[in-house]
């Protein structure tokens, strides 16, 4: 099983807010000053608190790397990445590697589908260059899974590792047991498709 359902049902759903983020992101000025994308994910979104789930929908304003970044923000530690999609473009790889750089994110292990490599071989090198791990393997799924030493975030939705200017779907969960199951399937995933 990959997840306890009495994990989904003792999390508190939280509603999109306008009330803003508080705290997480207050030292993390350089990263957001000129960010439209946070911007409006703290106005939507606000803090993510520990044991909750939110629904986030998106028509455009903010892409899936932009929601990776604004939740390793709120982790507010360094943490590792885990992550699926079925494609991947330059701009978000080098979001990803800003993070890295800075120490945001220490470790990115991805798994994405196989044609990536004809489709969008920049892109695929250069998140290759810089990741801990990288298959291929027919993936549809777009999950990201963000692990801190304390707090840890799953984001499930419908946008690729790419510019996503349609509606698309999110879900946030802050649950750092839901954050290990996901990494561990994502890794036995990751292990079993190795190139």
């Amino acid at each position: 099983m990959l997840f306890n359902r009495d994990d989904i049902s003792k999390a508190k759903v939280v509603e999109p807010t306008a009330k803003g983020v508080k705290s997480a992101l207050i030292g993390q000025k350089s990263l957001l000053a000129y960010d439209k994308a946070a911007k409006e994910l703290a106005q939507y979104v606000g803090e993510i608190q520990e044991n909750t789930v939110i629904r986030a929908i998106s028509k455009g304003q903010w892409s899936m790397h932009d929601l990776i970044k604004y939740a390793a923000l709120q982790i507010g530690e360094p943490c590792k990445l885990f992550l699926t999609t079925w494609t991947v473009t330059q701009q978000p790889v080098e979001a990803l590697f800003q993070l890295h750089k800075e120490g945001i994110i220490t470790d990115i292990y991805a798994l994405f589908d196989y044609r990536i490599k004809e489709r969008k071989p920049e892109a695929f090198q250069f998140l290759n260059s810089f990741s801990k791990a990288i298959a291929l393997g027919k993936c549809h799924a777009k999950v990201s899974v963000l692990i801190g030493e304390k707090k840890a975030i799953s984001i499930y939705g419908s946008g690729n590792l790419s510019k996503n200017p349609r509606l698309e779907a999110y879900v946030i969960f802050s649950s750092y047991e839901t954050a290990k199951q996901d990494e561990l399937w994502i890794m036995q995933e990751i292990t079993q498709k190795k190139n």
